[in-house]
């Protein structure tokens, strides 16, 4: 046997492991968990499209509607648009660090939107159009110096007493006197700087 066959013989094991896709970049724990608790709260069962959703860890990056960065270590973007999701935003949400857009319109979302996507600084889109979410926006939201662009039209315009100093959803440009500066939340009711 030359030299060559056996180094193949050798690497033949590790070769087939890798192409066969056996091995997965590793989301962490905590952001498969938040996608769990959105399936879960969402009556993931019922989606129109839930490819993927649930499957094994390491496939996190193609369950329908979620893009991971590059080397597929973290979740970017949640579009489930039109989706049929049904309930509540999970406040495990805040746990999607990498999260830059968070798109869920044209569903029957209800509850409050989780003042945890407050502390989610790489954010910069949130649409959430057309649901039926209530309350207020959570002041946290206010300091998402990143966020490009809220929408959350169509939904109710319930203000909470608690929080009288955050208006209820509508159309209302931020005012800032800084681009980069955090948008007051008595001043976000939805942004656009596209």
């Amino acid at each position: 046997m030359t030299v060559v066959e056996r180094v193949f013989r050798v690497l033949l094991p590790t070769i087939l492991v890798f192409s066969s896709g056996a091995l997965h970049a590793a989301i962490p724990t905590p952001e498969r968990q938040a996608l769990i608790d959105l399936y879960n709260s969402t009556s993931g069962s019922g989606w129109a499209m839930k490819t993927n959703w649930l499957s094994p860890p390491g496939t996190e990056c193609t369950w329908f509607g979620v893009t991971c960065d590059a080397p597929q270590m973290h979740i970017e973007t949640i579009a489930l648009n039109g989706n049929n999701l049904t309930g509540a935003l999970p406040p495990s949400l805040g746990s999607l660090t990498n999260l830059t857009s968070l798109q869920i319109d044209t569903d029957n979302l209800s509850g409050s939107i989780p003042a945890q996507l407050g502390s989610l600084t790489n954010l910069q889109a949130i649409d959430l159009n057309g649901n039926q979410l209530s309350g207020g926006i959570p002041p946290q939201v206010g300091s998402l110096t990143n966020l490009q662009s809220l929408t959350l039209s169509g939904n109710h315009a319930v203000r909470k007493s608690h929080q009288p100093s955050v208006p209820p959803f509508g159309h209302q440009p931020a005012q800032r006197k800084h681009p980069n500066a955090p948008v007051p939340a008595s001043s976000l009711v939805a942004i656009d700087r596209s």
